[in-house]
């Protein structure tokens, strides 16, 4: 992993020789050619005392009456991200007496090397998302809006890869017409179409590969099922698997398999797109059934 380095000189120039006044200009460089902009701190590195400047400016001249230190640090990903920070320290010299007032006194030159410390990551983030897909099970396609909050970047060794943990919780409208028979006949009927309803809810890891403004993730998980009996009329007996079912409800579990793709507009809005592989458990094992969903969601990071 290579460190981001900012190369900062503090330069003493004379302002007024007659009086002493002096000011001292710091200028910062890196080798770095995809800097997307700079933010710098006089005297300390609090968290909400930057001032933060475009990529274009490279320079700043203060009052030099007192010895002064200058922080800078340089993002290449918009600002969501920092490199440590680069410093000069400007002393001004000792007074000397002035013989005669065209005299002019010598410039001052100090230097500093910025401290070598490495990026460690991408940091910790979380985010809330509204979205909706469908999913298919056993020829019928349910109807899943859903919310989404994913706790971002929970470990990250290195600033393109990090782990994401992921929570979903979804509705379930699953129609009572099936496509067994074909698409033709099935909307034959969708006049007499009723909707079975219920949720889920599912818990995952991400492995997740960020570039830029696009993240690519895979992970795993599971989670649960569960359907109200009272909506279940004309969906069939057998036609969600159950581990529990009672008067009221029927409730399954599930492992799954999900690939998510990501787009961020800006360090906050972003829109996800999610497949999910499911695998639902049956008290009998041979009724064990696979679904697969797909959910597109706008979300809001913090």
């Amino acid at each position: 992993m290579k460190a981001i380095r900012i190369a900062i000189v503090a330069t003493a120039i004379l302002l007024v020789a007659a009086s002493g006044l002096m000011a001292a200009t710091w200028t910062w460089s890196t080798p770095y050619d995809n800097v997307t902009g700079y933010r710098y701190q006089i005297g300390s590195e609090n968290e909400d005392g930057w001032v933060y400047v475009g990529k274009d400016v490279t320079s700043l001249t203060l009052d030099a009456s007192e010895s002064t230190t200058v922080y800078v640090q340089l993002s290449v990903d918009g600002g969501r991200t920092w490199s440590p920070s680069g410093y000069a320290v400007y002393t001004p010299p000792v007074a000397q007496p002035i013989v005669d007032e065209e005299e002019v006194p010598p410039v001052a030159v100090v230097s500093a090397i910025p401290r070598n410390v490495e990026k460690s990551g991408l940091p910790f983030r979380f985010s809330f998302g509204i979205g909706a897909g469908t999913e298919y099970m056993d020829y019928r396609i349910a109807l899943t809006p859903a919310l989404s909050f994913d706790f971002k970047n929970v470990a990250s060794p290195a600033d393109f890869f990090a782990l994401d943990i992921g929570l979903d919780v979804a509705g379930l409208f699953v129609p009572s017409i099936d496509f067994r028979d074909g698409f033709v006949n099935a909307l034959r009927d969708i006049g007499n179409t009723k909707f079975a309803m219920g949720a889920s809810v599912d818990l995952a890891l991400y492995m997740k590969f960020r570039l830029s403004n696009i993240e690519l993730a895979l992970g795993g998980g599971g989670g649960a099922n569960v359907l109200f009996a009272s909506t279940m009329e004309g969906l069939g007996e057998d036609f969600l698997p159950t581990l529990y079912e009672n008067d009221l409800i029927s409730l399954n579990a599930y492992a799954l398999a999900a690939a998510r793709f990501g787009f961020y507009f800006s360090d906050v809005v972003h829109i996800d797109g999610t497949y999910k592989f499911k695998y639902m458990f049956d008290r009998n094992i041979a009724d064990s059934k696979m679904a697969h969903g797909v959910t597109v969601s706008l979300g809001f990071a913090f």
